[in-house]
């Protein structure tokens, strides 16, 4: 079994524009697990445990469910949270584009059989924080709210990316599995 997800890499210098934000969020005396610089990304899908033996047939759908798209660009601006600003236990950087939600859907459509959704919203993110109890919830709350509109840069979509994510006591390490170029 191999622990499967669909994304998209940001370039370094987003990466860097979020890790300015992140660096604000260290200030804060909470209780979370920030995800590594080096695996930030938008989670298209996420397939969850899949047998070795279906991962061509993976492949060949993702495939077809790109045959359709071209490159594009898309703004990465706004932090948010899940589920609510009462209860947060994610904090994440948004890509404001209507072909990325265009994409996820038709990735999670074409995929649908592999692992049914969690969500029913298509909120293209990437997730910079998980945050495990309240611990320090009023300021987080509002340094969320200052950075609500933020700009974090425009992101180039030419490419989509399988991911094996392995799973160790040092955290996850993604692992491409095969690379989808957009036309």
């Amino acid at each position: 079994m191999k622990r499967l997800f669909i994304g998209i890499v940001f370039s370094e210098e987003i990466i860097g524009e979020i890790e300015v934000f992140c660096k604000s969020l260290r200030l804060i005396d909470l209780d979370g697990s920030f995800v590594p610089r080096e695996n930030v990304h938008v989670t298209l899908k996420f397939l969850g445990g899949v047998d070795e033996a279906r991962i061509p047939g993976i492949i060949a759908k993702i495939q077809n469910a790109l045959a359709g798209f071209r490159k594009f660009s898309a703004p990465v601006r706004g932090v948010g949270v899940f589920p609510s600003l009462e209860r947060i236990e994610v904090v994440w950087v948004g890509v404001v584009s209507s072909e990325m939600v265009q994409l996820m859907r038709v990735i999670k459509e074409e995929l649908s059989d592999i692992r049914a959704e969690e969500f029913e919203e298509d909120v293209p993110h990437a997730t910079v924080l998980r945050v495990k109890s309240g611990k320090g919830k009023p300021l987080l709350q509002a340094l969320v709210g200052k950075w609500g509109r933020a700009e974090f840069g425009k992101l180039f979509v030419d490419k989509v990316v399988l991911y094996e994510s392995v799973l160790s006591s040092e955290g996850a390490k993604y692992k491409i599995v095969n690379e989808f170029k957009l036309k």
